[in-house]
C-alpha cells in the first residue's frame, strides 16, 4: 500500500527533474566586453531655437461631417446578390 502513495510523488519528482535538466543546459559562455582604445571627443551640440508653435489653419468647408446629427445622412448601406459560402463547414 505504500508503493501506492509514494508513486505519485515519484513522478512528480522525475518529471520536475527532466523539465529543470532541459533548461538549464545549453547556457551560452559570456563574451567579452569590447574596450574603448582611444578616449572619445565631446561632440559639439547645436543650439536649436524653439519653433514657433503652430496655429491650426481656419475651417474650410472640405465636405467633412462635423457632429452626429450629420453622420446620419452620410451612412449608405450596399446590398448585394448572391450565397455566402461559410468556410468553416
Amino acid at each position: 500500500m505504500k508503493t501506492r502513495t509514494i508513486k505519485p510523488f515519484v513522478w512528480i519528482m522525475t518529471f520536475v527533474f527532466l523539465v529543470l535538466a532541459a533548461c538549464s543546459s545549453g547556457t551560452p559562455e559570456p563574451t567579452d566586453l569590447p574596450t574603448e582604445t582611444e578616449p572619445r571627443e565631446p561632440q559639439e551640440t547645436e543650439e536649436v531655437e524653439p519653433s514657433p508653435m503652430v496655429v491650426a489653419p481656419e475651417e474650410t468647408s472640405s465636405g467633412a461631417i462635423s457632429s452626429l446629427d450629420e453622420a446620419k445622412n452620410a451612412v449608405i448601406q450596399i446590398e448585394a446578390d448572391g450565397t455566402f459560402v461559410n468556410p468553416d463547414s
